[in-house]
């Protein structure tokens, strides 16, 4: 009898599931909804509403059942924060990775003016992993945009990429993977160009360089496992310019 009845529920069930409208979008289940280490702590932890992942190349939102490969392996996403204030929201930039380094984050996001975007928070959550949250800055990376790059857009890219490194190496920090994917470009004010990325930065003459999982690894390639040294972000700056000047 319990098991007659537990049949017709669970039939009834199905029969309701086909025909009834999902109240929540297919794509809920994508999201993350992390446990933070330690548990139960919040000291340092936003509120964060996640909605949608972010398109590696173009940056913008995606929210489809069905994501091409290069997006199903990355873990970024775009979610709503509470304001300080706790009157509205504002869409943040959230990524999930292995090593982040927010010391350097925020060294280039306080500069004035910022070289990177502002870093709210990077907090551990339960396996290991950091979850940065940051300022979401629906821009091109330099990685689709058409080249060479006119004059003004070049020299705004070298003068606040240069400056960036100079202000790392002032630290003896090594940004570790200076490419195009990394920069994104803002024509507003001028132009303006921030780094973004700052999972591979490490320590001049003491961090390594960690294999990449990414389908781009640039001039890390042959770098796996070497000392990491600021002599290596140089060469990567000089190699990026020509690029962008349409010198390969």
């Amino acid at each position: 009898m319990a098991i007659s009845k537990c049949t017709e529920r669970l039939r009834r069930l199905y029969r309701d599931l086909g025909t009834s409208t999902p109240s929540t979008p297919l794509t809920k289940v994508l999201w993350p909804n992390p446990p933070f280490n330690p548990p139960g702590s919040t000291e340092g932890v936003p509120e964060l509403e996640f909605f949608s992942k972010v398109d590696r190349s173009t940056g913008m939102p995606i929210n489809q059942t069905i994501l091409n490969e290069e997006n199903k392996r990355h873990a970024m996403y775009l979610a709503r924060m509470r304001t300080e204030d706790g009157t509205s929201t504002k869409n943040v930039f959230v990524k999930f990775a292995a090593k982040y380094n927010a010391t350097a984050h925020h060294l280039l996001a306080n500069n004035e003016p910022p070289l990177a975007p502002t870093l709210y928070s990077c907090t551990r959550v339960i396996g290991g992993m950091f979850m940065a949250v940051m300022e979401y800055l629906p821009g091109a990376s330099l990685r689709d945009v058409p080249l060479p790059l006119p004059a003004a857009a070049y020299e705004a890219v070298r003068r606040d990429t240069s400056r960036a490194l100079e202000l790392l190496h002032e630290q003896d920090l090594v940004f570790g993977d200076l490419q195009e994917e990394n920069l994104l470009y803002l024509p507003e004010d001028g132009g303006r160009a921030l780094l973004v990325d700052f999972e591979s930065v490490g320590r001049d003459g003491k961090d390594m360089y960690r294999p990449s999982l990414g389908p781009d690894v640039g001039p890390r390639v042959d770098r796996l496992w070497e000392i990491m040294e600021k002599s290596d972000d140089t060469g990567d700056f000089w190699r990026l310019m020509d690029r962008l000047s349409g010198l390969r």
